[in-house]
């Protein structure tokens, strides 16, 4: 089974509410994101940052939030996303989260702790992921 996953960092923020500068961030992805139209499932943290993002950026798509914003083991936090990923038959995703864990995602690999990169706020990266039929419903 393959899946589209298109990973999106918050946008700039101060604590809960999103900055002009987050509110001109959102502005543009939503204005130029041509396959946001195709998103079939939303994943976000429940940290307030990535709810309030999430909110400003989606109408009328479903939400699944998970925890994983808060310091459960990592690798923990990574079986349950994509655990979720494989359990779900929407093959269009958005993450929307925090940095660290995009950058885990985008390298697709459970057992790679990645040096920190600059992801973009409020930019989709696109990961293409694919699931062994023995473990995916889909």
């Amino acid at each position: 089974m393959f899946k589209s996953l298109y990973c999106i960092r918050n946008a700039h923020n101060n604590g809960k509410v999103l900055t002009n500068v987050g509110k001109t961030q959102v502005n543009f992805l939503k204005s130029n994101w041509r396959n946001m139209k195709d998103i079939e499932l939303i994943i976000t943290d429940n940290s307030p940052k990535s709810i309030k993002t999430t909110n400003q950026i989606f109408d009328n798509t479903p939400i699944i939030e998970l925890d994983l914003h808060t310091d459960i083991n990592y690798d923990r936090k990574l079986n349950m996303f994509f655990n979720t990923l494989k359990g779900r038959k929407e093959c269009m995703v958005a993450y929307v989260g925090h940095s660290k864990f995009i950058n885990t995602v985008k390298c697709a690999d459970l057992y790679y702790k990645p040096f920190k990169t600059h992801v973009k706020r409020a930019h989709p990266y696109l990961v293409e992921l694919t699931f062994n039929r023995n473990f995916c419903d889909n």
